[in-house]
């Protein structure tokens, strides 16, 4: 029999987790969760333009597209908007603060320098 690993375990648990949550409420659970590639948190949804919280859920769950439009939709909010144009200017440190707060530094301080790489890796 395969262990698993701490990884999987820990994915396991969360998903555990919030089976557990949506069955006493769905629509909390769902927005109480980041969703898609883009890690977005599904609590504003009405701002990204949905109608509910599980269409963010069904939205991710049906291909990398949908992971796609709902990353747009997070970025076109007021407060985001400043990391479009940081965005078009390849001003990683300024994108990586407006998208994830001023203490990615701390959190994650490789994120702007990972970001410059990938982009020159894939433009």
């Amino acid at each position: 029999e395969k262990k698993l690993s701490y990884e999987d375990r820990h994915e396991l648990f969360q998903y555990e987790r919030f089976v557990k949550a949506a069955l006493l409420d769905k629509d909390a659970a769902i927005r109480a969760c980041s969703w898609g590639a883009f890690q977005v948190i599904a609590k504003p949804y009405t701002e990204f333009g949905y109608s509910s919280p599980a269409e963010i859920a069904n939205t991710c769950m049906e291909s990398i597209d949908g992971h796609c439009r709902l990353f747009v939709a997070f970025l076109k909010t007021k407060d985001k908007k400043p990391a479009i144009a940081a965005l078009y200017n390849k001003d990683w440190e300024g994108f990586t603060s407006k998208y994830n707060g001023g203490g990615w530094r701390t959190t994650n301080p490789d994120y702007a320098s990972n970001m410059k790489r990938n982009y020159e890796n894939f433009k």
